[in-house]
């Protein structure tokens, strides 16, 4: 490259040395590994070194102008190579400025060569252990890693502390320039007050005024002229007047969306039908129960009901439909109706309170109602952001109340609007925390009129008076609020960046100009050239160019038009990428700020410009109101016709009359079991429950369920034959019995393969298909417990294996790695314990506690990951390689035959082989019974200490098992398991009935074939909030890998177990919180109005 520009000089130089002038073979291949170089190319007739005709190391190849020497294939180049330590690696770079590294089977430390230059702004993070990033003595980059089994590292450049101060720097030129740039060009209604001509102009604006004055008719007075409409109609009240308006814009927004009020059926674009679910689940549950749901079991297997999703908008839909008659479909409507309706009226009053004009508030009102991106909207059944997108209009004239006269109203009002938008979709309250945050940035500037002391002033001043009804906000909503906050990690934080890039970015800023792109792609993403025309003609109008809602409005407008189109990049180059809420935000999305904000400006523009050319036309006002009725029609019509397109396309949408004729006969089954349905391109699966009545594995919003990340993985299952020995045991876990999907569906050729016919049958119809298990399912579990004590990052490979196996145990996830955290009673609760990469802060004490939980008749299950040393057995590296009994070969303790290795055939393991290299694995020195090994290496062991057991499981087994679904490795997993806890193939239970109501509550009675201790797995999700009871007693729940209901039960061969979901103390700190603001703000008015009547009469008095 052009070598000035190279930032590691000395190295560059000696690369090029080296590979054009040295004839040293060795220093060549050296310099060709460092930099991961394979093609050499010399200009024909340039000189270069002889040692590159060497055929045993060099092709020669003659292309046009230039000879190129290529490093045989057989000599083998890595990006990425290892200094010091083992581990399998693996890598991505399709970002410039990002590396992603994946780590598997790590030794305890690792050194890493990456064959790049190293220069400050590249660091490096670890998901696991400790990583260092170093520059090695050539320049390059060079990484450690400490203490790691597996790790996804990466390695990412980006801004230093330097560039950040040059940035900040930077900006603060830019907006000093931006202010008072503007302040040039919207000039302030002082004139140029900071300069030394301000005589001068102050003088021209001062002659202006007085030749205007002198224009005017005698018979119309400036005093007149000057008079506010409240004044000019004193006596009529002001409401009076908007009402017949505020009634006509109701009207007219009932008449724009009616066409999609009189769909005869269900919506069936997008997201309707799951939003429209949740309201026929709230009504459904309150018809049949009496309770409004706060759990609902018909999805995921269950899940906290309106936690992740806001719940105002649904609550309005299901009231609406329990006024009329019960009907969700009929409450879901009216609920879209009201929200266009309440829009409308809340863009007039707001527009008319910013503007001081009517016209304005007409003419915003109605571009708002006719809003292609809000239509486009409905049509995408984007039901709580339509509903929420209705609180918007009042977000800056409420702040606008507060920051101009603060009062406990206007600080209300504020809260008010900011409450019911947090309570109803949360990307809308980003948007009006933006809006404010911007407005009230531009307001102080406005304001200041460039005195740095005011503006300091204004800010610290305004900033007291926006916390308040922030405070107040939060207050009021802390009842959902609070357990939303404190549980959100149970619920995912964000959309993933391709699904923001592919389908939720604008991706051309111009497309909201373009109508047949918006109406042909079917995005409601045209904002409206009729709008931007007359905003353009209106900025010719000096009194509107400089209002500062104008500014305002245009900077807001230019910044969402951007952010629509660029948010990804541009948060990546501040990166800003990990803001709060930012990675939930559909960029596409900002259109809907933007459409409001061109509608705020349309207004403006209509009221300044019909005010303008009616002054200068109509010197008679008698005619002026006449004239400025007629230019808004004019203009109104006008945007009409431009919109119009968009509300033929977006209200007439497809819709559904009936279900599958599979549904009819799942809803007389009276069997309890759950189904997966899929298909393709259709939503209908969310609302399937209110046909069939059964419950669905699935919903129509994974971020909102615990079990989100079973949801993704059994998805990627179905499509993959090579992992559909896991469908049958997954299945069998969430009590799962048919997977229903369209005959057509592109899919199918992959379900197939997947789905065995060992295990599932296989049914078409007309208008289904369905695979079904044989075998039935159960919603209940009777089994031992075994508690995880290890990397939590690693328990998946445990869980899937023992899944696999059909252990009849339940994987309990510890609540720390270090063994020694433990105290012994909290060990001797479970039948067993695993240890896998567990750690400890005192070997000693560890080792004390571990011999002393078996003495006293507990099993450890350890699985060795590294070398080293535990209760004086010897763990030491070994490795295998091949297939079975032919690269590696395995031998068994014969005494074991029938107690272990009954059903296992072991000249059938799967190959010791990772990635193409050996197995690398831990085996055992020293154990009292060695049961199984592996190229002599003892690789399955007890010990038998007191009254318990340790079984040592080298190999690394559950991990093989889990890589290659080996049905033989898996049976010996299950057969080590029963052995060691002494399981009785007969069973435990001999009667089962059980109550399950879909808003969290399950009632089990049954019965065991003897009194013993033992654990059961209830096939429901587990969330905090759930209750259990035994026998009247109330017991500890537990959460079962993958995250399911577990609990103990002993000391009874009957038993009757309740289980409710219900409110947590989060939930109740909420509501206290919630009720204690209402009364809070309550009192304040009530103290408020007991000062004012006591002024007056005050005042009364002293008339008198």
């Amino acid at each position: 490259g052009y070598v000035q520009g190279q930032i590691n000089p000395d190295f560059y130089y000696k690369y090029h040395l080296t590979l054009t002038k040295s004839n040293d073979l060795n220093s060549i291949l050296d310099m060709l590994n460092k930099t991961n170089t394979r093609y050499i190319i010399f200009r024909k007739g340039q000189e270069f070194p002889s040692i590159y005709e060497d055929k045993r190391f060099f092709d020669k190849i003659r292309a046009g102008k230039f000879i190129i020497f290529k490093l045989k294939d057989d000599y083998p180049l890595n990006f990425i190579d290892f200094l010091a330590g083992k581990a399998i690696l693996n890598y991505s770079y399709l970002n410039p400025d990002r590396i992603l590294i994946k780590a598997w089977y790590c030794s305890k430390n690792v050194t890493l060569s990456v064959k790049m230059n190293y220069y400050p702004g590249w660091t490096a993070h670890s998901t696991s252990g400790e990583v260092k990033l170093i520059r090695d003595h050539d320049g390059l980059m060079i990484i450690q890693l400490l203490n790691a089994y597996s790790a996804d590292i990466t390695l990412q450049y980006g801004f230093t502390q330097i560039d950040y101060i040059g940035f900040a720097a930077t900006t603060a030129g830019a907006l000093t320039y931006l202010i008072t740039f503007l302040s040039i060009i919207w000039k302030t209604h002082e004139g140029w007050t900071h300069t030394r001509h301000r005589g001068a102009y102050t003088d021209h604006i001062r002659k202006k005024k007085e030749s205007m004055v002198e224009k005017l008719p005698e018979k119309i007075s400036t005093k007149k002229v000057l008079k506010t409409p409240e004044k000019q109609y004193r006596g009529f009240p002001e409401f009076m007047m908007d009402a017949p308006l505020m009634a006509a814009l109701a009207t007219f927004s009932l008449y724009y969306i009616f066409p999609y009020l009189l769909t005869p059926g269900i919506p069936t674009p997008i997201d309707t039908y799951g939003h429209l679910f949740k309201v026929w689940y709230i009504l459904d549950v309150l018809l049949k129960y009496g309770k409004v749901p706060v759990w609902c079991s018909l999805w995921y297997a269950g899940y906290p009901f309106l936690q992740f999703y806001p719940p105002l908008s649904y609550l309005l839909a299901s009231l609406l439909g329990l006024i009329l008659a019960y009907d969700s479909l009929k409450g879901f409507m009216v609920a879209i109706a009201w929200a266009y309706v309440a829009s409308a009226l809340f863009t007039y009053w707001g527009a008319k309170y910013l503007f001081k004009s009517r016209c304005a508030g007409v003419a915003a009102s109605i571009a708002y109602t006719v809003s292609s991106i809000r239509s486009g909207g409905v049509c995408a059944g984007m039901f709580p952001f339509v509903v929420a997108s209705a609180f918007l209009p009042l977000v800056i004239p409420a702040t606008e109340k507060v920051l101009r006269k603060p009062s406990l109203k206007s600080y209300v009002f504020l809260a008010s609007v900011l409450g019911c938008i947090l309570l109803t979709h949360l990307q809308i309250l980003f948007f009006a925390g933006l809006m404010i945050a911007l407005y009230f940035f531009i307001r102080c500037i406005y304001m200041a009129r460039s005195s740095v002391w005011n503006l300091f002033k204004l800010f610290f001043e305004g900033m007291r008076h926006i916390i308040i009804p922030i405070i107040l906000t939060l207050g009021v909503t802390a009842f959902w609020f609070l357990p939303y906050y404190s549980f959100k990690s149970y619920f995912i934080s964000g959309y993933f960046e391709y699904l923001r890039e592919i389908s939720g970015s604008l991706h051309d800023i111009t497309y909201i100009i373009d109508r047949n792109f918006a109406l042909k792609s079917g995005f409601g993403c045209y904002i409206g050239l009729s709008l931007i025309s007359i905003i353009l003609i209106a900025l010719w109008i000096p009194r509107f160019k400089k209002d500062v809602f104008t500014i305002y409005f245009l900077l807001l407008s230019l910044l969402m038009a951007i952010l629509s189109a660029y948010q990804i990049p541009l948060l990546k180059l501040a990166h800003l990428e990990s803001l709060p809420f930012v990675s939930l935000i559909m960029p596409m999305r900002y259109l809907w700020v933007l459409t409001l904000s061109a509608s705020f400006l349309f207004g403006g523009a209509v009221g300044s410009l019909s005010n303008t050319l009616v002054n200068k036309i109509f010197k008679d006002l008698r005619f002026r109101k006449f004239a400025k009725i007629c230019i808004l029609l004019i203009i109104i019509l006008t945007v009409l016709l431009d919109f119009w397109p968009a509300r033929e396309r977006d209200f007439h949408v497809p819709y559904k009359v009936k279900s599958l004729s599979i549904y009819d006969e799942m809803r007389k089954d009276p069997e309890f079991y759950r189904v997966i349905i899929t298909l393709e391109g259709d939503s209908i699966f969310a609302y399937s429950p209110a046909f069939h009545g059964k419950e669905i594995f699935d919903g129509y919003y994974i971020e909102g369920t615990p079990l989100r990340e079973i949801l993704y993985a059994l998805r990627w299952i179905t499509v993959h034959p090579e992992r559909g020995k896991l469908l049958r045991p997954y299945f069998e876990m969430f009590s799962i019995k048919r997977f229903i999907t369209h005959p057509h569906d592109p899919n199918l050729r992959f379900y197939l393969p997947t789905f065995s016919k060992r295990d599932f049958s296989f049914h078409t119809g007309k208008d289904y298909a369905y695979f079904e298990l044989k075998e039935p399912v159960n919603f209940i579990k009777a089994c031992l417990s075994v508690l995880y004590i290890g990397d939590p990052d690693d328990i998946k490979p445990i869980f899937e294996s023992i899944l696999l196996s059909r252990a009849p145990v339940v994987l309990i996830k510890g609540h720390t790695p270090y063994l020694d955290d433990y105290a012994m009673e909290e060990l001797l609760r479970y039948n067993s314990i695993c240890l896998y990469r567990w750690m400890y802060r005192d070997k000693s004490l560890a080792e004390r506690l571990l011999r002393k939980y078996v003495e006293r008749g507990g099993t450890a299950f350890i699985i060795p990951f590294y070398k080293g040393e535990l209760l004086g057995r010897k763990f030491y590296l070994a490795k295998s390689t091949g297939n079975c009994s032919q690269g590696y070969f395995v031998n068994i303790n014969s005494s074991y035959v029938d107690a272990v290795f009954h059903g296992v055939n072991t000249t059938d393991f799967a190959p010791a082989i990772y990635a193409g290299k050996p197995w690398h694995y831990i085996a055992i020195s020293g154990p009292s019974e060695v049961l199984m090994w592996i190229d002599r290496n003892p690789v399955l062991a007890i010990d038998r200490i007191g009254k318990g057991k340790i079984v040592w499981i080298g190999f690394n087994l559950p991990v093989h098992v889990w890589l290659y679904l080996n049905p033989n490795e898996a049976q010996l997993i299950r057969n080590i398991i029963e052995y060691a806890l002494h399981f009785n193939s007969e069973g435990w239970i001999s009667r089962f009935t059980m109550e399950k109501r879909p808003y969290g509550y399950i009632e089990i009675n049954l019965n065991l074939k003897k009194a013993q201790s033992l654990w059961l797995l209830i096939k429901e999700a587990y969330f905090p909030g759930w209750r259990a009871s035994v026998n009247g007693v109330a017991v500890p729940l537990q959460t079962a890998e993958p995250g399911l209901i577990t609990l103990k039960i002993g000391g009874s061969s009957s038993y009757k177990i309740l289980l409710r979901y219900e409110y947590t103390e989060v939930h109740y700190a909420g509501w206290a919180i919630t009720i204690l603001t209402l009364i809070a703000i309550i009192s304040m008015f009530l103290l408020k109005s007991r000062r004012l009547v006591k002024e007056r009469s005050i005042r009364a008095a002293e008339k008198k």
